[in-house]
């Protein structure tokens, strides 16, 4: 097999399995985030642990919210016929 088409063999498989990867990326990052926010917030008004626990739901609402966006999106192109990475 050639470099040129071991090289485009990889970056459809890349493209294919982007949006699957990025899911667990994005869920994690989201309750990161806002558990950090809450974190910053009670040390700064000394209401430990009010605020760490309310960024910590809303860090879930929110990947969770993104979680089935992204699904959504993945399952709308495959129904047009077109794999995960957007291709035919």
């Amino acid at each position: 097999m050639s470099d040129e088409k071991r090289s485009s063999g990889l970056g459809r498989a890349y493209s294919q399995v982007g949006p699957y990867l990025s899911i667990g990326v994005e869920f994690t990052a989201a309750i990161l985030l806002c558990l950090g926010v809450g974190w910053w917030i009670d040390g700064r008004f000394h209401t430990t642990p009010a605020f760490t626990l309310v960024g910590a739901f809303f860090g879930m609402a929110a990947g969770f919210y993104n979680l089935y966006r992204t699904v959504m999106g993945i399952q709308k192109r495959n129904r047009k016929g077109h794999g995960p990475g957007g291709e035919a």
